[in-house]
């Protein structure tokens, strides 16, 4: 069997010559004339040998080729893409337009895996169905103490269709009304005499308003179940997750 070594020419230095991957000898190179040249050289050399021990004709046409190759390739890749700016907040929205807005109330928390598994509550919608109305309110005997207000079940502000609220132990009044979710209405607190309106709550009236309430809501972790909001507008909020039911607490006359 004829040794590979034989195939190379006299001219080229031996295979094995140690020469040969040396930068120091750029004299001793292989030469890739033809493609018969190619040919003869044993694979092992050709996976050993470092590319500036080869020279030639061929060689230079394989190279520059495959230079070509590469500027191509590299001239194809998309350009990257630059890093999307952080979208601000509008506050032309109606929520931060609402004079009763409070952006002590918008400490965005996330909720945990005990309650809603990995999704965060600013991404939950919430959904109110019914309203409680409570108040504290030491009345006197023939007195009650009823809600009235721009909903048709607040009385559309008729003081002949007043919502009176039911009396509880430790002077609580309160009572439940069914809610079209995303309504914003006003209401306030008045106090019957004998089946007669005898005063109205001063000031202005309480103002719901959803989005402001929606957020604040969605801004918060739930505890067994409960959003408890203290002091929004002078009210607190307790809003039940699983009843989607929302009981607002007042006192009177403090807004």
């Amino acid at each position: 069997m004829q040794n590979e070594n034989t195939l190379i020419s006299k001219e080229s230095p031996s295979l094995n010559d140690e020469r040969i991957n040396s930068k120091e000898n750029p004299e001793n190179k292989i030469q890739i004339e033809t493609p018969l040249d190619l040919y003869k050289i044993p694979i092992s050399v050709l996976k050993n040998s470092k590319i500036y021990n080869f020279e030639g004709k061929l060689y230079e046409k394989i190279y520059n080729e495959a230079l070509e190759m590469e500027k191509e390739i590299v001239s194809k890749k998309p350009p990257l893409e630059k890093p999307k700016k952080l979208e601000t907040p509008n506050f032309n929205q109606p929520e931060f337009n609402n004079p009763n807005y409070n952006p002590q109330m918008y400490n965005i928390q996330f909720n945990t895996p005990q309650n809603y598994g990995n999704n965060n509550l600013i991404n939950r919608e919430i959904r109110i169905n019914k309203i409680i109305f409570e108040m504290k309110y030491q009345t006197q005997m023939g007195q009650e103490v009823g809600v009235i207000g721009s909903l048709d079940d607040l009385g559309k502000w008729n003081q002949g269709k007043v919502l009176k609220l039911n009396w509880k132990n430790g002077n609580v009044w309160n009572k439940e009304i069914s809610y079209v979710n995303g309504t914003d209405f006003e209401f306030k607190f008045i106090l019957i005499n004998h089946g007669k309106v005898q005063k109205w709550e001063d000031g202005n009236n309480r103002p719901f308003i959803y989005n402001n309430i929606h957020l604040n809501l969605k801004s918060r972790n739930p505890q067994n179940g409960i959003i408890k909001i203290w002091n929004l507008n002078n009210q607190t909020l307790e809003f039940d997750t699983r009843s989607l039911v929302l009981k607002i607490t007042c006192d009177w006359n403090k807004k």
